[in-house]
């Protein structure tokens, strides 16, 4: 191949479509994230997550255990319970967890973004890209649990809680739910984005992704501890 070609090849696969990056996210995640070292492409991700959040939400409230909730709310403020009213509640809960649920990735990725500006120059615009089309794959699981969690009457988890007995060991299903294979899955592709779009080297991106992580198990330890008490 000569040098003129071997170049053509290089910045095609520097400008490739969101729909090709949506692909090659799961098939060759490096390839996807040098793409967007020049251009990363914020707005088309950003509405795909959103869109991906809403149907979350939506899943998650329209479940028996939300509607007992509502119920068990309505009951205690002395409100008629009709299939209306719970279905208004149910409804509002989820648009307004909708709104919120989309302003999250904003600020999950200014915390990424805190420990990048240590090692490396580049925009806040690339860490949220990172984390979007990283978080697409913990995303996809988490819509995946909830249909097979509906389809077969339980709480479904693509990791080894599925085993725990939530209600007599919270602690031990938390600690077991993080080792959700999405949830590793998306972690890994996002310390790839790291390294390839951010440019930093293996030990850098290893900090980037690994401190987050580190916080995030803390806090689930302390959390379901205390729940214990």
């Amino acid at each position: 191949m000569s040098e003129l070609n071997l170049n053509e090849f290089q910045e095609e696969d520097e400008s490739l479509s969101l729909i090709q990056r949506l692909i090659m996210v799961f098939t060759d995640p490096a390839r996807a994230f040098k793409s967007m070292r020049q251009d990363p492409k914020l707005l088309g991700i950003y509405l795909i997550t959103g869109l991906l959040i809403f149907i979350t939400v939506f899943l998650s409230a329209y479940t028996p255990a939300a509607k007992e909730a509502i119920i068990d709310q309505l009951q205690l403020t002395g409100q008629d319970i009709t299939d209306q009213s719970i279905n208004a509640l149910l409804l509002f809960g989820a648009a307004i967890g909708g709104v919120f649920g989309i302003l999250i990735p904003l600020l999950v990725a200014f915390i990424y973004h805190m420990i990048v500006m240590f090692m490396s120059k580049t925009g806040y615009k690339k860490t949220l890209v990172i984390y979007l089309f990283a978080n697409l794959i913990a995303q996809i699981g988490a819509i995946l649990s909830l249909i097979l969690g509906r389809a077969m009457g339980t709480t479904f988890t693509f990791s080894p809680a599925m085993f725990v007995d939530m209600a007599s060991n919270p602690l031990l299903y938390s600690i077991m739910n993080l080792l959700n294979i999405f949830s590793i899955w998306s972690l890994v592709v996002m310390y790839i984005g790291f390294k390839e779009t951010h440019e930093m080297n293996t030990k850098e991106a290893g900090i980037t992704v690994g401190i987050p992580a580190l916080i995030l198990i803390i806090f689930t330890v302390v959390t379901s501890s205390m729940a214990q008490l």
